[in-house]
């Protein structure tokens, strides 16, 4: 039977990570991509096209390509 994960079931830190640099569902879906690939140079067409479609628009993905970029991800 699979469990239903609460809040207390991930360390604190890893709330805080979560919480302050993944603001969206597509920015945790990308750095699970890149986490997956670590050996992989991406292009950003490549990215956008590898990241399958989500409620989200283009722009918030966009902008965590940006922001993982900056942060050396």
């Amino acid at each position: 039977m699979r469990k239903n994960m609460t809040d207390a079931d991930f360390p604190e830190e890893l709330q805080r990570f979560i919480e302050t640099c993944l603001p969206t569902v597509d920015a945790m879906e990308l750095l699970l991509l890149l986490a997956r690939h670590r050996e992989r140079l991406w292009r950003y067409e490549e990215l956008m096209s590898e990241l399958r479609p989500t409620a989200a628009v283009q722009p918030p993905r966009s902008e965590s390509i940006s922001s993982f970029s900056r942060r050396g991800a």
